[in-house]
């Protein structure tokens, strides 16, 4: 009942049954054989000649491929901490004893963390290690002062 229901305006027609004889392949026409490798290919039937050979644009004459070869080769470059990154280590380490001291340290981890997000500079682990530090430190200063 469901499937005939179409809305007001809109009846279906019944339609008698399609051949789908329309809808079978057709066949491909007949372009030729393939080439066979080794062969070349025989011209376009317009007669056009075939195109000149053109030398490998990746390979360089012996003379110059002495010369690339000889130097040192690309060196990248070396890769510097963040100052506030190593600032950050130092002073997770020095204020781990100090009470309540860390959360400063917390404020400036995350602070350096979103700095390094938009730098080339590194430190990022430094920055992971001193928060984790500090973050242990708050913990057990509240667990010590709670008990």
């Amino acid at each position: 009942m469901a499937a005939d229901w179409s809305p007001p305006g809109h009846e279906r027609v019944p339609q008698p049954p399609t051949s789908y004889s329309s809808y079978a392949p057709q066949p491909y026409p007949d372009y030729g054989a393939a080439p066979t490798p080794g062969h070349p290919i025989t011209p376009t039937p317009l007669g056009a000649p075939p195109p000149p050979e053109v030398a490998d644009p990746f390979v360089l004459p012996p003379e110059l491929a002495q010369q690339a070869l000889a130097g040192p080769g690309y060196q990248s470059p070396r890769l510097r901490n963040s100052p506030l990154a190593i600032t950050t280590m130092v002073l997770a380490l020095v204020l781990f004893f100090v009470p309540w001291a860390c959360v400063g340290v917390i404020v400036l981890g995350h602070v350096t963390l979103h700095r390094l997000k938009d730098s080339f500079d590194g430190g990022r682990g430094l920055v992971h290690g001193a928060l984790g530090l500090a973050y242990l430190s708050v913990v057990g200063w509240t667990a010590l002062y709670l008990t």
